[in-house]
C-alpha cells in the first residue's frame, strides 16, 4: 500500500519492540507473543483504514476501468444515435407538439418545441464524446475532488494546494495520528517523538526492523521510561492493545464507509452518463417520464462533482477535527483514540445523513427542470400531478424506512409463501423455533388422523412423542443422528403408540434426526410390525426380533438398506433382552439342567418341565445334583424358576449373537450363529406356550456340519451381555 507518515517510515514496517523472553524467562515469552498476535491485527486494521480514503480521493482505481469504459460508451453510442432512431423519436416527439396544440395547451406545445430543439443541439455535442465530462482527467467528478481538497487545506491553513500533494499529505497525517502515536505510547507509555533524538532514533530502528536497535536507542537518547517499558511487558500493554484494536476497527469502518460512498458516488455518474446516451439519441425526444428520465441523468452528472466535493470536505474537516485534537492531547492519545472512536461513528451517521440529503437535493432538482418542461410556460396543465413530473416515481415520497416499517417489512418478507418455498417448507422461517413448530405441527396431523379424540390423552401429545424419541436416541448410546439411534427411537415410538407408524417419522424429526434417516428407520419398523402381524409368537417382542431378524439376513448385502435393518434388529433385541433381563439365581446343578437343554433343545424336556412347575400328577421327576453324591427331584417352585431362567438365557444369547454381529455385518457365519439363537427360543417360546414352532413362527435352522460348524459366540460378549 505504500503509505508512509511525516518522517518517511512505512507504516507496514512498523514494529513493536519488546523483550521477548527465553528459557528462564516464561512470563515474558507468553506477554510478548500475545502483543504480537494483537499487534499484528492492529497493523492491518491502522494500514487498510489509512489507506483507503487517500486510495479512493486519489482515482487511482478509476484510471484501470477509464479506457474501457470509454471504448464501450463509444461502441454503444455508435449503435444507439442512428439517423433512423432520431427520426423516429422526433417523430413522436412532434405528436405530442400537434397534441397539445389541439387541446389548446400551447404553452406546453412550446416548451416541448423548445426542449426537442435543446436536445438536438446538445445531443451531437455530448454523444461526441459520452463520457469525458466523467472520467476525463479535468472531468466532473475530478473537478469536484480538486474543489474539495482546496477547502479542506484552506481549512487547514494552506492557502495554495496541489490536490495530488494533498492526498499523500493527509495520508501522512493520518499515519502519524492513527499509527505511530499510538504505537508508541503502546509501546512505551508515552510519545518519544517530542525528543528529536528520540524520533529520529525510533525512525532509524523501525526502518533497519530491529527490535533490539529500537530498544538501545531509547536508552541512548535518554529516554529511560521507554527503554524500561519496552524491556518489561506487560498485562496493562495487552489491555492497550485491545483497546487500540478497537478503535482501529472502528476507523476502518469509518474508511470503508467514505471510501463506499465515494466510488459510489462515481460509478453512479457513470452508469447516467451511459443512460445519457439513450436520453440524448432518442428519449428527450419524447414528453414523459423519457425526457425525465434525460433530465435526471444530465443533473445527476453535475450533483456528483458537489458530492465528491462535499465527502473530499467532509474528510477534510474530519482530518482537521482529529489532528487538532492529537494536538491538544499533548500525547494523551489514549483518551483522543478513545474520543476519536465515538467521533468516527458519530461521523458515519452523519456522513450517511449528508448522503441521503444529496440524494434528495437531485431528486428535488429533477422534479424542477422536469416539472417546467411539462408545465409549459404558463399554468394551464400541471404535467406531473401533485408536485410531481412524470416519470419521478416516488421521489417526491420518503423512501426510508422508519424503525416500524422495517419492522413490518421483515414481517411480510419472513410470512411470504415464496421465503417459506425457499426455507425448505418452513412456514414464516423469522420466527423463533419454526422449525421445531413445523415437525410439531406435522406429528399433531399424523396423530389427530390416527388417533381422534385419543388426541386428549396425554401419552399422545407432541411433546410426549418427541420426549419418546429422545429417550429412544438415548437408550441407543449411538451418535444422535445415527441410523442406529434412529432405529432405537422409531421402535420407542411404535410400541408406544401400540404399533401406530403415523406419527413415528415426525417424532424422530422433532427429536433432532435427519428426515431421511427417519424415513428410512420408519419403514424398517413398518415392515418389522407387519411381519409380526403375519407371523405372531406368543412373545410379542421375540415376533419383533424374528421378524426384524428375517429382514436383515435378506438385505444384509444391499449398502441402502444393511445398516437400516441391522438397526432395526439391534433395536428389537434391545427391547427383547429388556423385558428377560435376567436375575433369577440357580443352584448350580439346576443350571446345569439349562445348560444341557441348550446343548440339545427339546419339545419333551419343556412339556416336562412345564407339568413339574403346575404339579401335574403325569410329570416325569427331573434329577438334579446339589452336590457329588447328593441327587435331588426338581420340585415344583424350583421348576418355575428354571423355566424363567431359559426364558432369559435365550434373550441374553439372542442379545450377545446381535451384538457380535454388529461388529461385523459382512460375517455371514456370525449372522448363521444368530439365526440359530433366535430360532432356538422361538422353538422354547411355542413350546411354552403349548404349540408346534411352524415356518411362520420360526426360522429355518441354519445348516450344520462337521465341515461347516456354527461359530461360538465369544465368552467375553456372552459375559457383556449376562451383565449389561
Amino acid at each position: 500500500m505504500g503509505i508512509k507518515d511525516t518522517s518517511g517510515v512505512e507504516l507496514s514496517s512498523y514494529i513493536f519492540a519488546t523483550n521477548r523472553g527465553g528459557v528462564l524467562n516464561p512470563g515474558n515469552t507468553v506477554l510478548s507473543l500475545l502483543i504480537s498476535v494483537l499487534f499484528a491485527i492492529w497493523l492491518v486494521l491502522v494500514t487498510t483504514g489509512v489507506w483507503l480514503p487517500g486510495q479512493t480521493v486519489g482515482f487511482g482505481w478509476l484510471n484501470m476501468f477509464s479506457a474501457p469504459l470509454k471504448a464501450v460508451a463509444d461502441n454503444l453510442t455508435a449503435q444507439i444515435a442512428t439517423p433512423m432512431m432520431l427520426a423516429t423519436a422526433v417523430a413522436i416527439g412532434a405528436f405530442f407538439v400537434a397534441w397539445f396544440i389541439v387541446r389548446g395547451y400551447h404553452a406546453k406545445a412550446m416548451m416541448q418545441i423548445l426542449t426537442m430543439v435543446a436536445v438536438a443541439i446538445l445531443g451531437p455535442l455530448f454523444l461526441a464524446a459520452p463520457l469525458a465530462e466523467v472520467l476525463s482527467s479535468d472531468g466532473l467528478l475530478v473537478q469536484g475532488r480538486d474543489l474539495g481538497i482546496s477547502v479542506a487545506a484552506g481549512l487547514n491553513g494552506n492557502s495554495n494546494p496541489n490536490p495530488n500533494q494533498l492526498v499523500a499529505q493527509m495520508q501522512a497525517d493520518m499515519a502519524d495520528n492513527f499509527g505511530r502515536k499510538p504505537l508508541q505510547v503502546w509501546n512505551f507509555s508515552h510519545i518519544v517523538d517530542d525528543r528529536p533524538s528520540c524520533k529520529a532514533a525510533w525512525s532509524a530502528g523501525v526502518m533497519a526492523g530491529d527490535e533490539d536497535r529500537v530498544k538501545n536507542g531509547m536508552k541512548a537518547c535518554g529516554d529511560t521510561v521507554a527503554h524500561a517499558a519496552a524491556d518489561n511487558p506487560s498485562v496493562g500493554q495487552i489491555g492497550a492493545g485491545l483497546l487500540l484494536l478497537l478503535s482501529a476497527a472502528i476507523l476502518l469502518l469509518f474508511a470503508a464507509y467514505l471510501a463506499i460512498k465515494v466510488i459510489w458516488a462515481a460509478l453512479d455518474t457513470i452508469y447516467y452518463g451511459f443512460m445519457s446516451i439513450f436520453g440524448f439519441a432518442a428519449g428527450g425526444f419524447v414528453y414523459g417520464p423519457t425526457q425525465t428520465f434525460t433530465v435526471r441523468s444530465v443533473v445527476h452528472g453535475f450533483v456528483a462533482a458537489a458530492r465528491m466535493a462535499i465527502f473530499v470536505i467532509f474528510l477534510g474537516l474530519y482530518e482537521l477535527f482529529l489532528g487538532s485534537l492529537f494536538q491538544q492531547a499533548r500525547g494523551q492519545v489514549m483518551s483522543v483514540f478513545v474520543i476519536g472512536a465515538i467521533v468516527e461513528i458519530v461521523a458515519i451517521l452523519q456522513l450517511r445523513r449528508l448522503s441521503k440529503s444529496l440524494d434528495s437535493g437531485n431528486d428535488w432538482i429533477t422534479n424542477r427542470f422536469a416539472m417546467a418542461i411539462q408545465s409549459g410556460f404558463a399554468r394551464e396543465g400541471s404535467g406531473g400531478g401533485g408536485g410531481t413530473a412524470l416519470g419521478m416515481g416516488t421521489a417526491g415520497a420518503g423512501n426510508s424506512l422508519s424503525g416500524i416499517g422495517l419492522f413490518a417489512a421483515a414481517s411480510t418478507l419472513s410470512g411470504s409463501p415464496i421465503t417459506s418455498w425457499l426455507a425448505g417448507g418452513i412456514r414464516d422461517p423469522g420466527q423463533p423455533g419454526a422449525k421445531d413448530k413445523m415437525n410439531a405441527d406435522r406429528l399433531g396431523w399424523g396423530i389427530a388422523k390416527e388417533f381422534g379424540e385419543e388426541m386428549k390423552n396425554p401419552h399422545y401429545d407432541r411433546r410426549s412423542l418427541g420426549d419418546f424419541a429422545a429417550h429412544g436416541i438415548r437408550s441407543s448410546k449411538a451418535h444422535p443422528r445415527s441410523q442406529l439411534a434412529a432405529a432405537y427411537a422409531a421402535e420407542a415410538i411404535s410400541n408406544l403408540t401400540g404399533g401406530n407408524m403415523q406419527p413415528v417419522s415426525a417424532a424422530l424429526t422433532k427429536a433432532g434426526i435427519g428426515w431421511r434417516t427417519a424415513q428410512k428407520a420408519t419403514a424398517v419398523q413398518a415392515d418389522i410390525l407387519r411381519h409380526v402381524e403375519a407371523e405372531p409368537l406368543p412373545s410379542a417382542h421375540l415376533a419383533r426380533v424374528l421378524a426384524a431378524h428375517k429382514h436383515f439376513e435378506s438385505d444384509w448385502q444391499d449398502p441402502g438398506w444393511s445398516e437400516a435393518r441391522l438397526g432395526g434388529l439391534r433395536a428389537a433385541v434391545g427391547r427383547y433382552r429388556h423385558h428377560n433381563a435376567g436375575g433369577v439365581t440357580l443352584p448350580a446343578g439346576i443350571v446345569k439342567l439349562g445348560n444341557d437343554y441348550f446343548e440339545n433343545p427339546g419339545q419333551p424336556f419343556i412339556e416336562n418341565l412345564q407339568k413339574v412347575a403346575n404339579g401335574s400328577a403325569g410329570a416325569t421327576p427331573i434329577r438334579w445334583e446339589k452336590a457329588p453324591g447328593d441327587v435331588r427331584t426338581l420340585q415344583k417352585r424350583e421348576a418355575e424358576r428354571l423355566e424363567k431362567w431359559i426364558t432369559n438365557e435365550h434373550a441374553l444369547r439372542v442379545d450377545a449373537a446381535t451384538e457380535w454381529v454388529s461388529q461385523n455385518p459382512t460375517d455371514f457365519h456370525r449372522i448363521r450363529r444368530l439365526r440359530e439363537e433366535i430360532n432356538n427360543a422361538s422353538d422354547t417360546n411355542n413350546w411354552q406356550a403349548g404349540r408346534p414352532s411352524t415356518g411362520a413362527t420360526s426360522l429355518a435352522p441354519p445348516w450344520k456340519s462337521a465341515t461347516n460348524p456354527l461359530p461360538d459366540i465369544p465368552a467375553a460378549i456372552l459375559n457383556s451381555s449376562r451383565n449389561p
